[in-house]
């Protein structure tokens, strides 16, 4: 009763003062950088706004863009007071911008939302709900809907399981939740030298330091789809995107240093579920070991 008191009395305080945020932090933060996008940012804002869970605030890094993007946000600014706005001065690119919007977030979890994807309403409900019974986890991956670029009235089912980022840059990075506290105490950012390719060696970070990452599931093991994201078809895009990927992979091998012989994804998992066993969940270990160990793939 007396912090349920002093909880109230504390927020009337900032209330009448003036303040604009909540004297409490957020559950999660969503972090949007964007650049130049103002004719699609409204989209993802207004996702996010209109979730079914409403304990969040979102904060979008403007990359120094030269469209009105600017006017737009002082206008959702006044909308709501969940929205925080950081502008950089000069053009840093993506992960800058993702860097700067994840050191200033004050959420538990931090979701990263690109300003040309969106929010399904269930987002946060969600994807809080999983990373809450599933404390172990450092990261949540949802399975997402694709779309095309002016087909959003197309929308197709992407998902990978939890074990696949040994195949490749198949976790994503739209939508996906992660511990914020997690990221500060190993120093995991994005790199800017991976052009493309970034979120993949962010994941990869934290993996390789012990954080557990688990499929956003229903209590039947059923995926969850979160959010939307626009699918890039451009080969050199993929192209660009698969050299960096096999950057990435090297720092994976060179961190189980399994002998020539070895250096399968059978081996690779077995050798991270033995350094930690906590990686993944144990109906998602029971996967991987079936998948990635079966007499074809040995």
């Amino acid at each position: 009763m007396k912090n349920t008191i002093y909880h109230l009395i504390t927020f009337l305080i900032f209330f009448f003062i003036g303040y604009n945020i909540a004297p409490f932090p957020p559950m999660v933060s969503v972090v949007i950088p964007t650049y130049n996008r103002a004719h699609l940012l409204p989209r993802a804002i207004e996702s996010v706004l209109t979730q079914t869970m409403q304990d969040f605030e979102l904060v979008i890094v403007d990359d120094a863009s030269t469209d009105n993007t600017q006017e737009l946000l002082k206008q959702y600014k006044k909308k709501s007071n969940k929205i925080k706005v950081i502008t950089h001065t000069t053009n840093q690119g993506v992960s800058a911008a993702r860097n700067t919007g994840n050191k200033n977030a004050l959420g538990k979890y931090i979701i990263i939302l690109d300003s040309d994807d969106y929010a399904l309403p269930n987002m946060l409900e969600d994807s809080v709900r999983f990373m809450e019974n599933n404390p172990s986890l450092v990261i949540g991956i949802p399975a997402k809907m694709g779309f095309k670029t002016n087909r959003t009235d197309q929308l197709m089912p992407w998902h990978y399981p939890a074990y696949d980022f040994l195949q490749g840059n198949h976790l994503g990075n739209v939508g996906n939740i992660f511990k914020r506290d997690f990221i500060q105490k190993h120093n995991i950012s994005y790199k800017k030298e991976y052009i493309c390719a970034e979120d993949y060696d962010f994941w990869i970070q934290i993996i390789l330091n012990g954080g557990g990452v688990g499929k956003i599931e229903d209590e039947k093991h059923l995926p969850i789809f979160t959010t939307a994201f626009r699918i890039h078809s451009e080969n050199n895009y993929k192209d660009f995107c698969y050299k960096n990927s096999k950057k990435i992979w090297n720092n994976i091998f060179s961190f189980l240093n399994l002998p020539p012989n070895q250096n399968t994804p059978c081996h690779q998992m077995k050798k991270l579920l033995e350094i930690y066993p906590h990686l993944l969940l144990s109906h998602e270990k029971e996967r991987a070991i079936s998948a990635l160990c079966s007499p074809s793939k040995k």
